[in-house]
């Protein structure tokens, strides 16, 4: 027995295979909406590394400034006064040297030289950094000569 099945087509309707206007309209003030609400917290996040990056660079900076004190076996000398660094190794000349960090990024030094033997120790100094609402401080110690952060690492404004 064979089945016979009748298939009425409508020439009337017509089969579309795409989105309608409006439900692209849709995912579009969807995307926006998401696009405003992730925008500014991203924002706010790489200017967090940007600040931590210009901390490490600091610390860096002061840590090689040690290490050429001990491995030369000469003081080295640090003046830090309106964002320009120099550096002076022993009874030589002294030399300006770049500062690592971004220039929005505002660096206080207090006192204004200081002094790493070619024993490994410093003069206690304190370096202010500050960007925006970002503050942060490092403190060199004197009996090692290292930089360290102050409050734990953790910047304020975050």
């Amino acid at each position: 027995m064979k089945m016979v099945i009748a298939v009425k087509v409508e020439s009337s309707r017509i089969c579309s295979a795409g989105f309608s206007l409006f439900e692209l309209l849709a995912v579009l003030v969807i995307l926006a909406i998401g696009a405003a609400l992730v925008a500014p917290a991203t924002g706010n996040w790489l200017d967090k590394i940007s600040f931590r990056q210009d901390r490490l660079a600091v610390k860096k900076q002061l840590r090689g400034l040690k290490e050429l004190a001990v491995s030369r076996g000469q003081a080295v000398r640090l003046q830090f006064a309106e964002g320009e660094m120099r550096v002076q190794l022993g009874a030589g000349e002294a030399e300006p040297k770049p500062f690592p960090v971004d220039p929005e990024c505002e660096v206080t030094m207090e006192p204004e030289l200081v002094l790493f033997s070619p024993l490994g120790t410093a003069t206690p100094a304190a370096f202010a950094m500050s960007r925006g609402e970002r503050r942060h401080m490092i403190r060199l110690d004197a009996l090692t000569g290292q930089p360290l952060d102050d409050m734990g690492g953790q910047e304020m404004g975050e």
